[in-house]
């Protein structure tokens, strides 16, 4: 059985006194986190793609990361970054890069271009903070008439087609598919046994650990996944919706 290899701190520290006055076994994941459970990642590149629905056909993806950000992409109405998402060739750092500041355009730029040439998926809908090729593209996919992109409209466009989105829910679907049809996460996952689970996210409040010691939205669906497994609510095996 894999073990955790560090003491944890700050909100993990919360998080494990938590479980234990629950009675419970604490397990903090997260993709490039060595300790044996960084599969439960929405990051984990799996060696076999799973298969799920996305704009009305049944597509491969390589992680549930990727299932979401592409998805999510299509929802919002930017097929052509849906696609630029789904067909890179992406890499489990990915968690640790996000577009958030920058000192100057030429700076902003070289980030981008950077990230995109190393083939990483990126929150880019959630920020869209974008220059250079990208930012033209996006401008165009967002209804944009004028020759100069408008960082403004982009982030007025986006923020309103996210507003209507369940992210949560779109995630789960992605979970879903993932240890329905991937054998290791899915025997890793029900390992845990009733082990409460938790995300070492350090940029996010929402689908991390959270500061008050709560698993977060990402331990709370893998929790209900795994409890979905089993009482054979998902099927054990792969095939996709």
């Amino acid at each position: 059985m894999p073990k955790q290899t560090k003491e944890p701190t700050g909100a993990n520290a919360v998080f494990v006194a938590r479980a234990a006055a629950a009675g419970k076994r604490a397990i903090v994941f997260q993709s490039s986190m060595p300790n044996g459970y960084s599969g439960l990642s929405n990051f984990a590149l799996l060696t076999t793609p799973f298969k799920a629905r996305s704009a009305g056909k049944k597509r491969s993806y390589r992680s549930s990361e990727i299932f979401y950000q592409s998805h999510l992409a299509w929802s919002m109405g930017l097929p052509g970054l849906a696609k630029r998402i789904r067909n890179m060739p992406h890499s489990t750092r990915a968690e640790m890069i996000r577009i958030k500041h920058a000192a100057s355009r030429k700076a902003m730029t070289e980030y981008i271009q950077e990230a995109l040439a190393a083939g990483e998926p990126r929150n880019l809908i959630l920020d869209a903070k974008f220059s250079g090729p990208l930012l033209h593209a996006l401008w165009r996919e967002t209804g944009g008439s004028d020759k100069r992109p408008r960082k403004a409209h982009i982030e007025r466009v986006l923020k309103a087609r996210h507003a209507e989105l369940d992210c949560k829910a779109l995630m789960r679907e992605g979970l879903d598919a993932k240890f329905s049809q991937d054998a290791e996460s899915r025997a890793l996952l029900l390992a845990t046994d009733d082990a409460m689970l938790g995300e070492n996210s350090f940029r996010s409040g929402f689908w991390g650990i959270q500061k008050d010691g709560a698993p977060g939205f990402m331990g709370d669906l893998l929790m209900d996944v795994r409890r979905d497994l089993r009482r054979g609510a998902l099927p054990a095996a792969g095939g996709g919706a």
